[in-house]
């Protein structure tokens, strides 16, 4: 079987059907949310974005057999992360984006969900990400002009 993205997925999907999702909901939980997820060394293993593509995977999949399917165990779940961190290594780097904003939405899909969105909170991180991302770019740029647009400033 080649090593390809394609290949690489369809092993996941297979694997995570002879699963009970539920199982791998609660393991990756407890990965993004114990009291080693803020180990810079755990984050690495376990990147929230990975584990949370993981679980929408296996919701989307979620088998009616469930009489059919069997426990995960850890060797079992450390080979599914072994292969998502293998897809992860298959994406497409930003300068092979066509459009920048693909690449912008790929990164809000794997950014995006960390921001506290409480209207009673305010954290610099939120504009900071931005400045971090694009205060680079030169000031005639898209990405400059509508951030200008809608929020009355400039990013930098």
């Amino acid at each position: 079987m080649s090593g390809g993205p394609y290949h690489i997925r369809r092993r996941i999907e297979q694997r995570l059907d002879s699963y009970l999702a539920i199982e791998v909901v609660l393991r990756c939980a407890q990965h993004m949310t114990g009291k080693e997820a803020t180990d810079l060394q755990h984050v690495r293993r376990y990147p929230p974005w990975l584990l949370l593509l993981l679980v929408k995977w296996v919701l989307m999949r979620a088998n009616v057999r469930v009489s059919l399917l069997r426990p995960l165990a850890d060797r079992q779940f450390e080979g599914l992360v072994d292969l998502m961190h293998r897809l992860s290594g298959c994406v497409r780097l930003p300068e092979a984006y066509d459009n920048p904003y693909l690449l912008v939405r790929n990164l809000a899909f794997q950014q995006f969900y960390l921001h506290h969105r409480s209207p009673y909170s305010f954290a610099m991180g939120r504009l900071g990400t931005n400045q971090l991302l694009f205060g680079s770019l030169p000031s005639a740029h898209p990405f400059q002009a509508d951030f200008a647009r809608i929020t009355g400033l400039t990013i930098s």
